[in-house]
This record gives structure tokens, sequence and C-alpha cells, in this order.
């Protein structure tokens, strides 16, 4: 978590985590003593950053930019590198990243609809959207 902590000091973006419902209770305490802002649902905001998570589907229907952060010994499923608008191999590249201001993306919305395939539709995803996602990560 160092890299994410410096990087937002030093770029003065504020770091939003969506917090896995198993997850331990010690890292949640952690973050936030780092200055994370904990989010039990899907923050809205523009950018996500992740490495393998089906909820990086939703975020370029919500108008966001996927940068995926590939960790040793997880390989991203190819749906997920195909709506990212950035895929890193290394945390270097994210600090990188991070620290640098972000161009102006595509948005990948046709790859996120294709992600969900067959049980895609506007209704489903404007549901999904006003029933789990915040809008305090703005």
């Amino acid at each position: 978590y160092n890299i994410l902590e410096s990087s937002s000091r030093i770029s003065k973006k504020t770091i939003h985590v969506k917090w896995h419902p198993r997850g331990d209770e010690k890292t949640k305490r952690e973050l936030i003593s780092r200055g994370f802002i904990i989010h039990d649902d899907l923050p809205k905001g523009k950018y996500y950053i992740g490495h393998y998570s089906s909820l990086l589907g939703i975020a370029p229907l919500m108008n966001g930019h996927v940068i995926i952060a590939e960790l040793d010994g997880h390989p991203t499923p190819k749906p997920i590198r195909e709506i990212a608008n950035i895929v890193l191999k290394d945390l270097e590249s994210l600090r990188v990243t991070l620290e640098t201001p972000f161009p102006n993306f595509e948005l990948k919305n046709n790859e996120a609809i294709y992600f969900f395939g067959d049980h895609y539709n506007k209704d489903v995803e404007k549901s999904l959207i006003c029933e789990y996602i915040t809008n305090d990560g703005k």
C-alpha cells in the first residue's frame, strides 16, 4: 500500500477503496490510517484501479475509466483486460501512472456491454447503478 499512499500524496489524488465484505478488518484499519476512503459499495468515480473483479465491468457503463494493475501470479482475465484503458504490468508502472496527469481516455462502453453478454440491458444497468453505487466517491 506504500505506493498508493505516496502516489496519492504526490498527485493530490484521493484513493477510494471498495471494501470486500470478507476483507480483513486489520487491513481495513490500516488503509483508513493511510488516508484511503473505504466504501462498502462501489463509489462513483472517474477512474477505477483493479486487477481481477467483475465490478470493473460496471465502471465504463458509468462513464468511468479502468486501470488494470496486474499482480504477479494473478493474471487478469481477457474480458476484464478488454474493458481497461491501461493494463500495467507492475507496481512501478502504477506509481508512475498515478503520479502523472491521466490522459483523456476513450470510453469503453461497448466493451463493457460485451463483458456482460446476453445478460446486459439498460434497465438492469440503471437499476444496479442506483442500488449499488454510492455517490460519495465523487
